[in-house]
C-alpha cells in the first residue's frame, strides 16, 4: 500500500464529532478555531533512525534540529507562527547520556530560533533513536493557506532551489562521509540542516493572493499531487523551469544523474510550493522582487485529474517508482 492510499483509508474511517474543526486530515496542519480572528494550527512528525536519518551523516545536534525543523515547516506552509511544542524521544537503554543531551540541545536550539516553547512530551526506551514532535501554531483566519484552493489556470510556484537535499543525501550515501568539497557543500547542508521558510510563508499568507500551499517534504511531484488531490485538479510541471542550484548539478554530474530528477522526485527541500491565480501573478512577481524572496514558476494547474511533466515540449506521466513512498 502506498502512503497516500493509507492516509485515505484512515481519513475515510474517522467520523467527525461535535468538536469545532476547520480542517482535519489532508493538509499540512489541522486547523482548529481559536477565537473570532485566529485559528490554531496543529501538526506532528516523526524522525526515525534508519528511516529518516543515519547517525553517520549527522552530528547529534543536527538530528534534533532537523526533527524540529520539519514540524515548523508545516506551520510555515499554512502561513502561521509556531508557538508551542511537545517532544517525545525514544532511545536504546545503553545510549550514552552525552549523545542524547546533544540531540536535545539541537531540538531546543531550533525551537528557540522560531520562538516556539517546548512545554512537555515523553521519554521512552526504544530499539533505535526516534523523535516525535507535535507543534502548535497560530494564524489569522483570513491568512491561512490550505492545499485545497488551487484552480485551473493558476500558476504553480516554488520559493527556492529543488533537489538539493536529495542530491546531498545521495552524495553522503555514496561517499560514506560527512566531509565534502565546496561544490557539494550547499546540497549536503540543505539535507542536514533544512531551513523552514517562515518569512516566506508569512509574506505569502499576508499577500492574500495564494490559492493553495504545501511544503516540499516528499518531492515536487508527490506534493503537487497532494495539492491537486485536495483541490480536485491536475497540473503540468515545467521540468525545464525547475530551479536547481550549482551544487546539485555538480553532484548529478559526478554520479551521472539528471539533476532534474533530483528536483522532481527528491524530498526534504522544505521549500514552499504554492499556487496563484493568473490575474495575480504580476503582483506576486512585484512582491517577490520588493521583498527579495526567490520565486520560481514550476508549472500550471489544469482542469484534468493527472499530474504531468512537460519536457522538451512533450508531456509524460511521472515515473511511478521514483515517487517517495514510506511503505
Amino acid at each position: 500500500m502506498r502512503e497516500n492510499d493509507f492516509i485515505k483509508r484512515i481519513r475515510s474511517s474517522v467520523e467527525p464529532s461535535k468538536n469545532p474543526l476547520v480542517k482535519g486530515i489532508g493538509d499540512d496542519c489541522a486547523v482548529i478555531p481559536l477565537d473570532k480572528s485566529r485559528h490554531t494550527l496543529l501538526t506532528t512528525d516523526a524522525f526515525v533512525e534508519g528511516v529518516h536519518f543515519k547517525r553517520a551523516y549527522f552530528r547529534p545536534e543536527q538530528i534534533g534540529e532537523k526533527a524540529m525543523a520539519v514540524n515548523i515547516s508545516d506551520i510555515c506552509a499554512m502561513g502561521g507562527m509556531p508557538k508551542y511544542a511537545l517532544v517525545t524521544i525514544g532511545f536504546p537503554k545503553k545510549e550514552k547520556q552525552a549523545f542524547i543531551d546533544r540531540v536535545y540541545c539541537g531540538i531546543i536550539g531550533a525551537a528557540k530560533r522560531f520562538n516556539a516553547d517546548i512545554v512537555g512530551g515523553d521519554t521512552v526506551s526504544s530499539p533505535s533513536l526516534f523523535i516525535s514532535i507535535t507543534v502548535w501554531g497560530e494564524a489569522e483566519k483570513r491568512e491561512i493557506m490550505m492545499r485545497s484552493g488551487a484552480r485551473p489556470g493558476d500558476g504553480l510556484f516554488v520559493t527556492g532551489f529543488l533537489g538539493s537535499s536529495a542530491a546531498g543525501l545521495d552524495f553522503l550515501k555514496r561517499l560514506k562521509a560527512r566531509a565534502t568539497g565546496a561544490k557539494e557543500l550547499l546540497a549536503v547542508n540543505s539535507h542536514l540542516q533544512p531551513q523552514p521558510r517562515l518569512r516566506e510563508g508569512r509574506l505569502l499568507a499576508k499577500s492574500g493572493i495564494v490559492t493553495a500551499c504545501i511544503d516540499v517534504s516528499d518531492g515536487l511531484v508527490n506534493d503537487t499531487m497532494r495539492i491537486c488531490g485536495e483541490s480536485g485538479t491536475g497540473a503540468v510541471i515545467y521540468a525545464e523551469n525547475l530551479p536547481v542550484c550549482a551544487s546539485t548539478q555538480a553532484i548529478a554530474s559526478r554520479f551521472g544523474k539528471d539533476p532534474v530528477d533530483y528536483a522532481l522526485y527528491g524530498g526534504e527541500d522544505f521549500e514552499l510550493l504554492f499556487t496563484v491565480g493568473k490575474k495575480d501573478i504580476g503582483r506576486l512577481v512585484k512582491l517577490a522582487r520588493a521583498r527579495s524572496v526567490p520565486v520560481f514558476r514550476a508549472g500550471v494547474i489544469t482542469a484534468g485529474k493527472s499530474v504531468l511533466i512537460e519536457r522538451n515540449g512533450r508531456k509524460s506521466r511521472p515515473a511511478e517508482g521514483a515517487i517517495w513512498n514510506h511503505f
